[in-house]
């Protein structure tokens, strides 16, 4: 009984997939359009994500990437995607110990910084000193950006997905 099972999996899969796939979408898609100047006008967020044969899609990029020499939650990182393709960016906030907001998943440092311990036993001060590391553990020139910095660079760039970390 179990071969007949498996013949049978197996060609309602042949079947089955290619009626999946969308002609219509094959022609009508247009990769030659580019993701700059993405721009949501006040009061049209509803709009504005609603799906169209002439929309180019839009990317989730978590934590920015990853993507080689671009540490997560790193605002060149958030840049370097938007650059590719509309983007939106689940992006992680964490506080420090003087209750500055910035980006960073971990509670420790010590996977993608310079330093150790954890971001809510050290001030914004100390952090700005560490750098980002990627996620081949290679230092980069970045460092921790806070919350306002990346609102103030996501602004007709790109949309956030801000997951607000614990104690915050």
């Amino acid at each position: 009984m179990r071969p007949i099972r498996n013949l049978f999996t197996v060609f309602i899969a042949l079947v089955l997939l290619p009626a999946c796939s969308s002609e219509k979408a094959k022609s009508t898609a247009d990769t030659s359009a580019t993701p700059k100047g993405i721009r949501i006008e006040p009061g049209s967020g509803p709009e504005f994500f609603k799906w169209s044969e002439d929309r180019v899609p839009m990317v989730s990029a978590h934590r920015g990437g990853p993507y080689s020499g671009y540490p997560e939650n790193a605002i060149a990182t958030f840049q370097h995607v938007s650059d590719q393709v509309p983007t939106v960016i689940e992006c992680d906030i964490a506080m420090t110990k003087d209750s500055v907001l910035v980006m960073m998943h971990d509670n420790a440092l010590d996977r993608t910084t310079t330093g150790d311990g954890n971001v809510i036993e050290h001030t914004f001060e100390e952090l700005k000193t560490l750098k980002l590391v990627d996620n081949e553990g290679h230092v980069t020139d970045f460092t921790i950006p806070t919350l306002d910095q990346v609102l103030k660079w996501a602004k007709d760039k790109a949309v956030l997905t801000l997951d607000v970390k614990r104690g915050v």
